[in-house]
């Protein structure tokens, strides 16, 4: 009798013992390419799949850097179920190139993943300098043409906004024409 106990709670433990979950993601790493500060946060959720048999648990996730604030299910992610982690960076006041890392910490057979970001925040004044670069090219004579008027090159640099160039920016170049 103590022989069938001892096989059935040593089975019972070995079952428990093996049934995992397994933390399986969409893709670890996404490139929001360049953009503009103006357009504020970036966000990009990340899909979690539980591929294991025991329910998944995200415990935390701990950014690279206070720019990035991660938000993820709370809930157990049972056996075949989804979840999402949600990385949002704040391009304010961080001009350029950036790669950031979220380190999840989960209950899954592999603790720790780790996810990245990057991109380019290109910066207003960066965006103003090619208004300004551009309207003296427009305004100044060259070899093979004549400069244009003050109006013309106005008038082109505001039915090129939104086009090609920022309307924050081109905004920003009249007011200190104004000025």
């Amino acid at each position: 009798m103590k022989k069938l106990f001892l096989i059935i709670t040593v089975s019972i433990l070995s079952a428990s013992l093996m049934a995992q979950p397994v933390m399986k993601l969409s893709k670890t790493e996404h490139d929001f390419g360049s953009f503009k500060e103006e357009a504020g946060r970036q966000t990009y959720e990340f899909e979690v799949t539980n591929t294991g048999d025991s329910p998944l648990v995200i415990q935390n996730i701990v950014a690279s850097c206070g720019c990035t604030t991660p938000e993820w299910t709370k809930q157990p992610i049972p056996p075949g179920g989804k979840g999402k982690i949600t990385a949002i960076y704040d391009p304010q006041n961080r001009p350029g190139a950036f790669n950031k890392t979220l380190s999840v910490y989960s209950n899954a057979k592999t603790q720790v993943a780790v996810l990245s970001i990057k991109g380019e925040d290109i910066p207003l004044s960066t965006q103003l300098f090619a208004v300004v670069d551009v309207y003296d090219a427009l305004t100044t004579d060259r070899p093979y043409r004549k400069a244009w008027s003050k109006e013309q090159a106005l008038t082109y640099i505001h039915e090129q906004s939104g086009k090609h160039f920022s309307p924050v920016a081109v905004e920003a170049f009249f007011d200190m024409m104004r000025d």
